[in-house]
């Protein structure tokens, strides 16, 4: 009998006598080529490491591995300016060009950040305010601190008032995006006649909306003169708007000048600010900041650069060359306050001496800023012993609390809490000294926005002083106003905002015009819709 290789052989031979008959000895002698190739045992394949490692031996970069990405930050370099936004664009404002000239020069990494955030912008002639646009704000009929009290007393009925929320309305051109990403902060001009609503963003972009029912007459400006997000955002007055961010710096916007002046740089770049409040016994000058640790700054828009040496509130907290050599303006006062971030600062409207915190460290407290600024300025402190008034404990952080307005002689205290709770207090009854804390009114409100959405906020209707206003994540998305009636009748819903057309996201903040019918709220993709009286004219 044959062996197996035998006949394997044999079939061979077979078959490519059979397929020379058919003409195609080629493929004959190819089948027999790939038969015999099958035998040989195969070398071991290579991993595509090792691949790359002869390759690389062999003098081919291209076909190098390739480096692992990391970070910035990971590598320990700093972020260059001019900074730049997710889609690429770099800063519209010339804040690009002076800060990264700054940061290019000598000396160490921190010192020279700190150089380039103290820098003055000058806004350049393609970021300069539309000359009309501007007019309109230097001449806008404005409202005073004389008048705010007088005129927020005369609050309408209720049944007024209600119809008053009915009329308001949502339309196309009442819809705008003024900053390209999530909004942080709001603030509304002073004037009695025009709506202008001025945002910032989670980058630092901050925007001016003026609205009007000419779409073609509508304007928005925008700049971005922080690096982080702006956390913070209030008109002095009519023509400067003061701005405090993440990156530590407070900026105050003058129209007039066109340029961003600095009022207060961190001389720690881990020091993040969180909120801002102008002083309305101060005229606008005196700004009040809660920073990432708990600290209030007393910051004044008149201090000069100069009389740094005159402020004793961080004498002992860093040395003068740190300050003088960066060219920054020092906080007048510096008082510990919390044990972490402040969320909110507001004053009593009558007792402008009392003003209150809301912190992530889950208080609320009250103080008496006669006896802080005294502690803050002894010598040898950088910063107070800082003894509240009262402190109002609660169950997860609180994002807001603020006094209701003169109309009703901020006789409430509205606090949004993370443990899904709105709060009401009265403030009479906080203010006393020696009495147990009093007992809230408590309003059920799912206040989880999670990391994505932007902290809700309850402010007050300056119009109607026992009304205010807050977001809201039921579907459809609406904006809801609460009223605070007599101890008996508690706090009720009294209007739900809705346009389920225009409205498909929630408004974390929301601002009651001072005189006009007019309701404005922000959202975390960067728009302001505009809630305006259907018989208004503007």
């Amino acid at each position: 009998s044959l062996s197996y290789e035998e006949r394997r052989l044999a079939n061979i031979a077979k078959n490519q006598a059979m397929l020379a008959q058919l003409g195609i000895p080629s493929i004959s002698r190819n089948s027999a080529l790939k038969s015999s190739a099958k035998r040989a045992r195969a070398p071991a394949k290579k991993t595509k490491s090792a691949r790359r490692k002869l390759k690389s031996e062999e003098g081919h970069d291209e076909e190098q591995q390739e480096e692992q990405r990391r970070s910035l930050r990971l590598r320990g370099v700093s972020v260059p300016a001019p900074w730049r936004t997710p889609d690429g664009d770099t800063s519209s404002s010339s804040s690009s060009s002076s800060l990264s000239s700054e940061a290019g020069d000598g000396g160490d990494s921190s010192s020279s950040s700190l150089r380039a955030h103290a820098q003055r912008i000058v806004l350049s002639e393609e970021d300069q305010i539309n000359l009309a646009f501007f007019e309109s704000l230097r001449d806008a009929d404005v409202k005073s601190v004389s008048n705010s009290t007088t005129s927020s007393t005369t609050s309408s009925s209720r049944a007024d008032y209600l119809q008053s929320l009915a009329r308001l309305r949502l339309s196309e051109n009442s819809v705008k995006k003024v900053v390209p990403s999530r909004i942080y902060s709001m603030a509304l001009h002073p004037s009695n006649s025009q709506v202008i609503v001025s945002v910032g963003d989670k980058f630092g972009q901050l925007g001016i909306w003026r609205y009007c029912d000419d779409d073609d007459q509508q304007m928005i400006q925008s700049w971005r003169p922080h690096s982080k997000a702006v956390s913070g955002v209030e008109f002095c007055d009519a023509t400067r708007l003061a701005s405090c961010s993440y990156d530590g710096v407070i900026r105050v916007l003058d129209l007039e000048k066109e340029v961003f002046e600095v009022i207060h740089t961190a001389t720690d770049s881990s020091v993040s600010l969180h909120s801002l409040h102008v002083d309305p016994s101060s005229g606008g000058q005196l700004l009040l900041c809660g920073d990432s640790y708990g600290t209030l700054l007393w910051c004044d828009t008149r201090c000069s650069s100069s009389s740094s040496s005159k402020s004793s509130s961080l004498a002992s907290s860093s040395s003068s060359s740190s300050w003088s050599g960066l060219d920054l303006k020092p906080p007048q006062h510096v008082a510990q306050a919390h044990e972490s971030k402040i969320f909110t600062i507001d004053t009593h409207p009558l007792q402008t001496h009392c003003i209150c915190t809301a912190s992530l460290d889950r208080t609320v407290k009250l103080w008496d800023t006669r006896k802080l600024t005294a502690a803050a300025s002894a010598p040898g402190h950088h910063s107070a012993a800082a003894y509240p008034l009262r402190e109002l404990d609660h169950g997860l952080c609180v994002s807001s609390a603020r006094f209701s307005p003169p109309g009703n002689d901020g006789s409430y205290l509205v606090t949004v809490c993370n443990d899904d709770l709105i709060r009401v207090y009265d403030s009479a009854a906080l203010l006393l000294q020696g009495e147990a804390d009093p007992a809230p009114r408590l309003i059920p409100h799912n206040n989880k926005t999670g990391r994505w959405i932007s902290k809700f906020q309850a402010t007050w209707d300056p119009k109607q002083p026992d009304s205010f206003v807050v977001g809201s994540l039921q579907q459809p998305r609406q904006v809801e106003v609460y009223s605070v009636g007599a101890r008996d009748s508690g706090v009720r819903i009294i209007a739900a905002l809705r346009n389920v057309e225009l409205l498909k996201s929630a408004c974390s903040l929301n601002l009651f015009h001072h005189s006009l019918n007019v309701l404005v709220g922000a959202n975390a993709s960067g728009r302001v819709f505009c809630w305006k009286d259907e018989q208004l004219s503007l």
